[in-house]
């Protein structure tokens, strides 16, 4: 089983059939029968979407967070400029991008 296939799968439950990539991906130290790592963090898609997720073994399957974790940032309210502004000049966002853009070409 592959991680990354695993993550496009719940992105498609959500509606989201995007390329995307990870960044600012943390660790939290437990582990699922497959041996995945839960871990937190952001991704951002080639539609230019922004969502925090918490990737983590529910007992039965794989979750990419509840409502409280699972959050999309829009640009243009205030929740989501605050987290867009704070990125522009991340090198881990910008090398997301990069990556993002790499794939398009």
């Amino acid at each position: 089983m592959d991680k990354r296939k695993i993550f496009s799968d719940l992105l498609k439950d959500k509606g989201i059939d995007d390329d995307w990539e990870k960044f600012f991906a943390v660790g939290e130290g437990s582990f699922s029968p497959d041996g995945f790592e839960d871990e937190s963090g952001y991704i951002i898609t080639n539609g230019g979407r922004l969502f925090s997720y918490y990737f983590e073994w529910t007992g039965r399957t794989y979750s990419l967070g509840d409502d409280n974790i699972w959050t999309e940032y829009i640009k243009g309210t205030e929740d989501g400029d605050e987290v867009w502004g704070s990125l522009e000049e991340d090198e881990e966002y910008i090398e997301a991008k990069r990556k993002l853009e790499s794939k398009a070409d």
